[in-house]
């Protein structure tokens, strides 16, 4: 395939059966296929923080933790959190301790498929349980891992 082409799909092996004869004997084996690539859009980015928010809403905070990657910083005011079980406990912490509901818009998302890599900007609505709100803009980097997007940085102002 030319270069090109490659761009477009991406080489999978795959396990069949094969008929090798009209007695039908079978063998399996494995080939390569190529599978068109799907690319990342805004709306893969849209669904992740639908996901946090809803997370955080039912108030799995430590499912809201685990979209950040385990060396993820997140930095804000007098906040600096990073890696596993900071994230863990930050997200625990906030939502117990604090939060009643979190909205969450996205302003625009900048994607980089070269390196697998995406900026995301919105604005996050904290609302307490006394009621009062915490209204912040944020930028989210993202890195695209094994397991999927991750958040690697969260600064937020």
């Amino acid at each position: 395939r030319s270069s090109a082409a490659s761009d477009l799909f991406k080489r999978q092996r795959q396990h069949g059966e094969i008929i090798l004869n009209k007695e039908k004997t079978i063998k399996t084996e494995y080939d390569f296929v190529y599978k068109r690539k799907l690319p990342t859009n805004e709306n893969s980015f849209l669904a992740l923080l639908d996901s946090m928010e809803v997370r955080f809403n039912r108030k799995d905070f430590l499912g809201v933790a685990n979209i950040y990657d385990n060396d993820a910083e997140i930095m804000g005011g007098n906040t600096f959190v990073k890696g596993r079980m900071n994230l863990d406990n930050y997200w625990y912490d906030l939502g117990t301790n604090y939060g009643n509901t979190w909205n969450l818009e996205s302003h625009w998302i900048k994607i980089n498929d070269k390196n697998n890599t995406a900026t995301q900007k919105g604005k996050s609505i904290l609302t307490g349980k006394d009621g009062t709100q915490s209204i912040v803009e944020f930028i989210l980097n993202w890195k695209k891992s094994i397991s999927g997007w991750k958040i690697m940085k969260d600064i937020y102002w």
